[in-house]
């Protein structure tokens, strides 16, 4: 349907796997949702608005007073359509795409601008792919392949393009960035285009599943968010240890970059991981999966306290946003929202808070989910 065959060429910041001999597309297509994207017939505003009101009441089950989300203008509408319904009961920090920016504009959406419920201020661009498809961007070859060093999603000076002009705009900017080199070439885009914008909140980079120590140094210089998800180290590590091998010294390494003074809010990756922030937490504290692999956890110098853990799921986040006068702890002025657990999670082992369940949910002071 999308019209791809052996002579269509290789996607920018992309690749088409392709059959050996014929060349025809496999159907696996790494980094370049957008071929096949707009041939899928788009869902309508109710459509979206149905979907948004399923995730909430999940994200509510949950804990969750409030999320950061990356979606497009599409979703933005079906948020800002239960808002003005009132029944967008979660708070929502929405990050528009970097691509969507003058879309953005003309609907009249400002960095800074936006309601308690849902505001905005930083633009989502891409630096690289992922490190299970290879696409990840590395500063030395993959263990496996050496002449593989993944795939920039942008290269450098278009990145840097990308970044000056969200910051022209007002905007703050949250990159995406899983290997080594994309990390740096995110720092280097952020570095140039502060020279000449500063932004109204601290930039983010997304994942930092490697960084270089040099390139730690620079996020403490530049006051760049590390935005993490602790998650991904019980699912990834196999394949990390195959991939960059030794390089893993300085993987998911979120005690080191907490320790350089590193402002660090983690996060789920939500729909790749499960958004239950409890899987988090266990993550951090024991670098673990579920059942206790490996024993004594991966690379267990890097293992977090709980209560850096659920610094990570409230105050950090509520700082990132712009938001962190009024949300992120319980503190007298801010805001009443709060999750109430059936147990304290201090006084349980890592393994029980698997089974610990929000009992009440509150926003604003409204109880917006309770246990039957």
């Amino acid at each position: 349907v999308a019209g791809l065959s052996a002579t269509s060429p290789e996607p920018p910041g992309g690749k088409i796997d392709r059959e050996p001999g014929t060349g025809h597309p496999s159907g696996l297509i790494r980094e370049a949702r957008d071929l096949i994207q707009a041939h899928i017939p788009a869902p309508t505003l109710e459509d979206r608005k149905a979907a948004l009101l399923i995730a909430q009441e999940e994200a509510l089950r949950l804990g969750f007073t409030g999320v950061h989300t990356m979606e497009s203008l599409d979703e933005w509408e079906a948020a800002d359509a239960l808002e003005k319904e009132g029944r967008l009961k979660m708070r929502l920090y929405h990050l528009f795409q970097g691509d969507e920016l003058d879309a953005v504009a003309h609907r009249g959406i400002t960095p800074g601008s936006g309601s308690d419920h849902l505001w905005f201020g930083h633009a989502k661009l891409f630096s690289d792919g992922s490190m299970g498809a290879k696409t990840a961007l590395m500063h030395e070859p993959y263990e496996d392949d050496p002449t593989d060093f993944g795939i920039p999603f942008l290269e450098p000076a278009v990145l840097e393009e990308r970044v000056a002009y969200a910051c022209s705009l007002g905007w703050s900017v949250a990159i995406h960035a899983i290997g080594d080199k994309a990390v740096t070439n995110s720092l280097d885009a952020i570095a140039k285009a502060r020279n000449t914008c500063p932004g109204r909140l601290p930039d983010r980079i997304e994942h930092i599943q490697v960084c270089r120590s040099e390139d730690v140094r620079r996020f403490h210089d530049l006051g760049v968010v590390a935005s993490v998800q602790p998650v991904f180290v019980p699912t990834d590590w196999p394949a990390a240890q195959r991939l960059w091998g030794k390089r893993c010294v300085n993987g998911y390494a979120w005690k080191t970059i907490l320790d350089a003074g590193i402002g660090t809010q983690f996060g789920s990756d939500c729909p790749i991981e499960p958004i239950d922030f409890r899987f988090g937490l266990h993550a951090a504290v024991t670098r673990q999966t579920v059942d206790g692999d490996p024993e004594d956890g991966w690379y267990p110098d890097q293992r977090l306290t709980l209560e850096q853990g659920i610094h990570g799921f409230t105050v950090q986040p509520a700082l990132t946003s712009g938001k962190g006068s009024l949300l992120g702890s319980l503190s007298p002025g801010k805001w009443a929202d709060m999750t109430i657990f059936r147990h304290n999670l201090f006084d349980l082992s890592p393994d029980e808070w698997l089974s610990t369940e929000a009992e009440m949910t509150i926003v604003q002071g409204e109880i917006v989910f309770q246990q039957r």
